[in-house]
């Protein structure tokens, strides 16, 4: 008795998915899975870029008279923007430990932020690899669990005095992962 139509259809489908399979098989395993856990370069940590881009002498550094009060060039950034109340954004909280994404911090450096103007003020915006960056340095925070009181960045880093050089290594790594695709 031969097979209906639909039944054969649904055979050769089948059978070639199967074969497709086969060919393609299982990708191989990453040789390096390291770099896929931060978005920011491997010469510059998200608190170097915010002191190379933000910590200017008239901003959050470089005086006694930090804008908004929030100082970007002592030891332990994290621990002191974490759940801290904003100066100048009644209700926002600089880095939110329940809700990351709404951390002030996040949504001044995108532009999204509901009061003041997108950070850095007078000068390029951060691009989005520099935000996925600062993004993925919250998160890791977070997940690690560090005390507000715990100091997490007492080095110094390269791009600290190097605004320039912390914006060109978010260009080179962005090309390099242009030319790789």
């Amino acid at each position: 008795m031969p097979r209906p139509p639909e039944l054969s259809r649904f055979a050769a489908a089948a059978a070639l998915l199967a074969s497709a399979i086969a060919i393609v098989g299982c990708p191989p395993a990453l040789e390096d899975p390291e770099r896929f856990l931060t978005t920011c370069p491997p010469d510059v940590s998200a608190e170097a870029l915010l002191r190379a881009r933000c910590a200017g002498e008239n901003c959050h550094g470089g005086s006694t008279a930090f804008a908004a009060h929030l100082d970007l060039v002592s030891p332990g950034l994290f621990g002191r923007m974490l759940d801290a109340p904003a100066a100048e954004c009644e209700g926002s909280l600089l880095i939110a430990s329940t809700k990351p994404e709404d951390s002030l911090l996040l949504r001044k450096l995108e532009g999204t932020a509901f009061c003041g103007a997108r950070m850095p003020l007078g000068s390029t915006p951060f691009g989005a690899g520099e935000v996925d960056c600062v993004r993925a340095w919250i998160h890791r925070e977070l997940e690690a669990g560090t005390p507000p009181d715990e100091p997490i960045d007492g080095g110094v880093d390269a791009a600290m005095d190097a605004p320039d050089d912390a914006r060109a290594a978010f260009d080179a790594a962005a090309e390099s992962d242009a030319a790789g695709q």
